[in-house]
């Protein structure tokens, strides 16, 4: 990746906590990059006010702050990487913390487990999808089982600006771990709008032949700025039909066993993504490898 000063990991002491401690260190090792890791420890929901007497024993909020340092200068990764990470602890809601530390602190990237170990069967936890959509830096989702380099990228394209500097970092990171690189655009089927035995015809001619390599020049004519660095990797485009981009992209990951989905985010997030989730989110969730999600110009952190 390019540029990249600095970096703030999250860690909650988890596998995937362990494999986006390891990424952060790696990825910030190519632009020697300054890595600071930061544990949050959720507030307790039974803190009272001074005074209040109660017959239950409870643990001062200090104990946990000292427990959480414990915690780090006894954790194997920790005591590997030795003076390369800062750490930090501190106290809040852990979603809200991240990305108020990184507007604060300036971060290029933020690296974080997809879950923590109470939320491993969503795939991708709250916190996660939480700095997806509001982090304002790029933010790398780290799977458990992805410690080392990148074998297989997959760059997603839309034609928006965001996808072009999803395609920039893509081009970057293969660079740098050797990877195969996929540039993918999915689009719609052209034909919607027509019903029935029409509709069936279309799909089968040669149309739809000449639709889709249309749709295919479009992509190697915007990526033709960087036509010289996709040369030498041999990246492979794919234009592909599919009934949802979210999912003709999952689908494509999945298919192809890919370690890192690159792809933009919105400029903005509405309300129908807090209800249904957009794009982006949907293939965080669900393509089931490790995702690098970079915004736009002009993103809003909401």
């Amino acid at each position: 990746m390019d540029r990249l000063r600095s970096i703030l990991v999250g860690v909650d002491f988890s596998p995937c906590s362990e494999a986006a401690l390891r990424q952060a260190v790696r990825i910030g090792a190519w632009t020697h990059a300054r890595v600071a890791a930061v544990n949050v420890v959720p507030l307790p929901v039974y803190a009272l006010p001074s005074g209040m007497m109660t017959p239950i024993e409870f643990h001062p909020v200090d104990l946990l702050v000292d427990s959480a340092r414990c915690r780090w200068a006894e954790w194997p990764p920790a005591c590997e990487l030795g003076e390369k990470v800062a750490f930090d602890v501190t106290l809040g809601v852990p979603r809200g913390e991240l990305v108020d530390r990184v507007s604060r602190g300036g971060y290029d990237l933020l690296v974080i487990g997809a879950h923590s170990d109470f939320d491993s069967r969503r795939g991708v936890g709250s916190v996660a999808a939480a700095c997806v959509q509001r982090a304002a830096c790029k933010v790398l989702v780290v799977r458990e089982q992805q410690v080392g380099s990148f074998r297989s990228v997959v760059a997603c394209v839309d034609f928006a600006e965001a996808s072009r500097v999803a395609l920039e970092q893509a081009i970057r990171i293969a660079a740098q771990d050797g990877s195969l690189l996929h540039i993918v655009h999915v689009f719609s089927d052209p034909w919607r709008g027509i019903a029935g035995a029409d509709a069936a015809r279309l799909r089968g001619s040669a149309l739809a032949d000449r639709y889709r390599a249309a749709v295919e020049h479009d992509l190697r004519l915007f990526c033709e700025p960087m036509a010289h660095e996709l040369a030498a990797l041999k990246a492979s485009f794919h234009a592909m039909q599919y009934d949802g981009h979210g999912k003709g992209v999952v689908q494509f990951v999945q298919q192809q066993g890919c370690d890192l989905v690159v792809l933009g985010t919105r400029a903005r997030w509405n309300i129908r993504d807090f209800l249904w989730g957009s794009t982006a989110e949907r293939v965080v969730r669900e393509a089931g490898c490790s995702a690098l999600t970079v915004k736009p110009p002009g993103f809003q952190a909401q």
